[in-house]
C-alpha cells in the first residue's frame, strides 16, 4: 500500500512539474498562413516588358483614330499620353478619318511594346 501511494505522489508531482514546464516554456510559434490567408502583394504579376500599343503621328491631328470601328477619339486628344494608345497584343483594323481628307486604312499587328504609325492624309476631291 505505501508503494502505491509513493507512487502517486511521484506520479502528482511529475504532473505538477509538466504543468510548470508548460506555464513557462516560451508560446509556440503561429503557424504560417496558407495560401488564401496571406495578404495580397498588389495587381496580378503582369510582363515586365514595354507596354503594348500604338504611337499616332498624324497630319492633320485633328483626325479621328478608329480602332475595329470603335472611335477612340482626335489623335490630337493623345497628346496627353504621349500621343500613344494603349493595346493587347493582337492584330487590328485601324483607320484615321477626318472631312475632307482620304480615310486611311491598315490592318496593324501589335506586339509587346509600342508600334509608331506615322501617316499624312491625302486631301480628298
Amino acid at each position: 500500500m505505501k508503494a502505491a501511494i509513493s507512487l502517486a505522489i511521484r506520479a502528482a508531482a511529475v504532473l505538477g512539474l509538466s504543468a510548470l514546464g508548460c506555464a513557462t516554456s516560451p508560446p509556440a510559434a503561429p503557424p504560417p498562413p496558407t495560401r488564401a490567408e496571406q495578404p495580397a502583394a498588389g495587381p496580378p504579376d503582369k510582363p515586365h516588358g514595354p507596354a503594348s500599343g500604338l504611337a499616332f503621328v498624324v497630319e492633320p491631328s485633328d483626325a479621328e483614330i478608329f480602332v475595329n470601328g470603335a472611335s477612340l477619339g482626335l489623335v490630337s486628344d493623345l497628346s496627353g499620353k504621349g500621343g500613344t494608345v494603349a493595346l493587347e497584343p493582337g492584330v487590328y483594323q485601324v483607320s484615321l478619318k477626318r472631312a475632307g481628307y482620304v480615310t486611311w486604312r491598315a490592318e496593324v499587328a501589335v506586339k509587346s511594346g509600342t508600334e509608331r504609325i506615322q501617316v499624312v492624309l491625302a486631301r480628298g476631291p
